[in-house]
């Protein structure tokens, strides 16, 4: 699903997922907020945006508090 939101005079867009390993052991599911922009250059197919999605989330894993 994908969900249109304005956060007073800023738009965003939240992308929700869902993905498994290959194995059924991992099991990822949530959601990522990007900005229209990001959203935009990457509709062009869901390649692309899966390919954003996983980009959002690798960022997030890997950021500490410390940053």
């Amino acid at each position: 699903m994908i969900e249109y939101q304005i956060n007073s005079t800023r738009y965003e867009v939240r992308i929700d997922f869902r993905a498994i390993d290959e194995y059924g052991q991992i099991n990822l599911h949530g959601y990522v907020p990007v900005t229209m922009q990001e959203f935009f250059a990457n509709s062009s197919s869901m390649d692309s945006l899966a390919g954003l999605v996983e980009q959002k989330v690798n960022e997030r894993l890997s950021t500490t508090d410390a940053e």
